[in-house]
């Protein structure tokens, strides 16, 4: 809240913009809704015995309610500006989080190591690179996945709102 309280302090118009939109309606989604769908969707694992089995999981059940919460929040902000609804976003999250974690992890860790061993942060920008392409590589796939989106045209604000 404190960071969309100083963005709008500083520009009142960005309010306006899809990138605010999107940053903060999925956060917002995120916490309003990720317990309730992540409790809901980890009842049935009640009865797996295997901990490994359960913990795996229960995080990739983790990973979907976040999505899920997020994209509930982001889906109405797309149709609106890009006049399409991506249907499939909560599941393509999952897989195209490896790669990302791995590409802002590595990547602070670069910035850090770079100011110490300047050749060892060259060389780990090779695997940063790597995780890029496989990344847009995965988003190129999902995105050739029939349905994944469908187009909704202008959209009308009492879609969007729920009124």
């Amino acid at each position: 809240a404190i960071a969309a309280i100083l963005i709008l302090l500083c520009n009142p118009m960005d309010f306006l913009s899809p990138g605010f939109q999107l940053s903060f309606g999925a956060t917002v989604g995120i916490i309003l809704f990720f317990e309730k769908f992540n409790k809901f969707l980890s009842s049935p694992l009640e009865n797996i015995t295997h901990k490994s089995v359960f913990n795996f999981c229960k995080l990739i059940i983790a990973a979907f309610s976040t999505s899920l919460a997020a994209w509930l929040f982001v889906a109405p902000v797309t149709a609106w500006h890009f006049f399409q609804v991506q249907l499939l976003t909560a599941i393509w999250t999952i897989p195209a989080m490896v790669p990302a974690t791995l590409i802002i992890v590595l990547g602070t860790f670069k910035i850090i190591l770079n100011a110490i061993v300047p050749t060892l942060a060259f060389a780990l920008g090779y695997i940063i690179n790597f995780c890029a392409w496989v990344f847009s590589w995965m988003v190129t796939i999902f995105a050739k996945v029939p349905l994944s989106f469908v187009i909704v045209g202008k959209t009308s604000i009492i879609f969007i709102t729920g009124d």
